[in-house]
């Protein structure tokens, strides 16, 4: 990509569940026609403007300020657009797994605090690819924590056992990569 290049796919996730690949911001996104993706990747796109447009089977979805939109892994879906218009994206995993009657895609109305964040992020870059590494991937961080425990988003609900579950925590903290 012409992102922030971060951890690689394959990656476990530490004990936030989360893993961001690669973040990136152009303000003049004039060209963005990705015919069939299908990504490992969840996606967040976020729009300053309108003039690009995600066409999944179900629907067509304009990117715009009016709301952040979020792909899980496995979707396939096309990128159309041709208007230069500022374009930040995040490509991310999480640990957790949708619920079944989640929408997909999920569009989110930004609020303050995630409006606030993300213009944060996009001052972080300095150019395409090119910006504070460090403060790029904490901020991209602090964004998703903050879309990802938001009311809209239904996830499975996860029950161990609670050996499994101390297992598990000790083997993630003592004996990850």
């Amino acid at each position: 990509g012409v992102g922030v290049e971060f951890l690689p796919l394959g990656v476990v996730p530490d004990q936030s569940g989360l893993i961001v690949h690669e973040a990136g911001y152009l303000a003049q996104n004039d060209w963005w026609n990705f015919p069939n993706t299908l990504s490992p990747f969840w996606r967040l796109y976020f729009n300053a403007r309108r003039g690009h447009k995600i066409v999944f089977p179900q629907a067509t979805i304009e990117l715009s300020p009016e709301h952040i939109l979020l792909i899980p892994d496995h979707q396939r879906f096309h990128s159309l657009g041709e208007a230069p218009v500022p374009h930040c994206w995040i490509t991310f995993n999480v640990a957790r797994r949708l619920d079944a009657a989640q929408v997909v895609p999920t569009l989110l109305p930004p609020r303050g605090i995630e409006l606030e964040v993300l213009g944060q992020l996009t001052a972080q870059f300095t150019g395409v690819g090119t910006g504070n590494r460090q403060a790029i991937l904490h901020t991209s961080l602090a964004l998703l924590h903050l879309l990802l425990i938001r009311p809209e988003i239904q996830w499975q609900e996860l029950v161990l056992p609670e050996g499994l579950l101390r297992a598990y925590r000790r083997i993630e903290t003592d004996y990850a990569a």
